[in-house]
């Protein structure tokens, strides 16, 4: 049973949505999908606050809002408060989160990688990191997403979600994605169906294919020998996006896999602004989507207007 459901203190008379989680126990680390069921018609989007950030929620079928939450990596097992707003309509919702240990290894990689910074090279990563933010910017864009994952290379695990990394004894780091093995040439498929907002060579992920699924949820494909996909194209589940490579700061061919929720930010450092929020792919990877196909974006951007509306 991948889902659960929860119960909800609403402020408006009669009966309740009811919200649900998938997966049904998460972890530290793992994206939720949160399921708001309700057949109202006035109910049509909403946003959830839950770990300091704000997310959407989107009408996915005549009976569901669906929207993201990231739980991270640094919070303790327990039960946190989730705060949704459907239509002005709160809710209040407990998200329970298990314990979980995150391993730790040690990489050699070229000194190229590792050594002082030269201007030039400090130019670019400022340079790349703008281009990244600007990705967040943009407002969330309508679902795209559903059914189950599509795994985007054949190949096993070779490093997991979370790890905390030594380059060269000196520089640490911690591993935002899940490394997925392959051989240069190897086929990198779509998870989700999405829409191509970043493609491009970058100093550390090499080449770098990012999709946008809708309702802020993206995934990243790094090091990759070849893009075969453009900014704008739209791809659906399973659609080749190019070929595993070695390129950027790397050991070997492989592929990269992020997943990333986009968020506004609301507490703290950063506090009105919006980022990325990584999750663990592995878990993605064993997630479905549920919705109605009427209600995703599909095709090419002429297209967008075919998302169903409540009669």
């Amino acid at each position: 049973m991948l889902s659960v459901l929860v119960p909800v203190l609403l402020a408006t008379a009669g009966a309740p949505p009811k919200v649900r989680f998938s997966p049904a126990e998460p972890r530290i680390g793992d994206l939720v999908i949160v399921y708001v069921e309700t057949t109202d018609r006035a109910l049509q989007s909403g946003s959830m606050e839950a770990f300091g950030c704000i997310t959407p929620l989107d009408r996915v079928s005549k009976n569901l809002l669906r929207g993201f939450v990231g739980i991270p990596t640094h919070v303790k097992a327990g039960a946190y408060p989730l705060e949704l707003l459907v239509e002005d309509q709160p809710i209040s919702v407990r998200l329970p989160v298990d314990h979980r240990i995150f391993e730790t290894s040690q990489l050699k990689v070229s000194k190229r990688f590792t050594n002082r910074q030269s201007s030039k090279l400090k130019s670019r990563l400022r340079r790349e990191a703008e281009e990244m933010d600007n990705v967040w910017k943009r407002d969330p864009s309508i679902p795209k997403a559903i059914g189950g994952v599509f795994r985007p290379v054949t190949g096993a695990t070779t490093s997991p979600f979370g790890v905390r990394r030594l380059f060269n004894g000196k520089r640490k780091s911690v591993h935002y994605g899940l490394d997925l093995e392959g051989r240069t040439g190897d086929p990198i498929h779509a998870a989700l169906a999405g829409r191509v907002v970043m493609s491009s060579m970058r100093w550390k992920s090499g080449g770098t294919t990012i999709l946008d699924h809708g309702g802020g949820l993206f995934t990243a494909y790094f090091h990759m020998s070849r893009r075969d996909r453009k900014v704008g194209d739209f791809v659906d589940k399973g659609d080749l996006l190019g070929a595993v490579g070695r390129t950027g700061r790397v050991t070997g061919p492989h592929l990269h896999l992020s997943v990333m929720t986009r968020c506004l930010i609301t507490k703290g450092e950063g506090a009105g602004t919006t980022r990325s929020f990584f999750v663990d792919p592995e878990r993605f990877l064993e997630l479905g989507f549920d919705g109605d196909p009427a209600y995703m974006e599909v095709g090419p951007a002429a297209d967008l207007g075919r998302v169903a509306k409540e009669p």
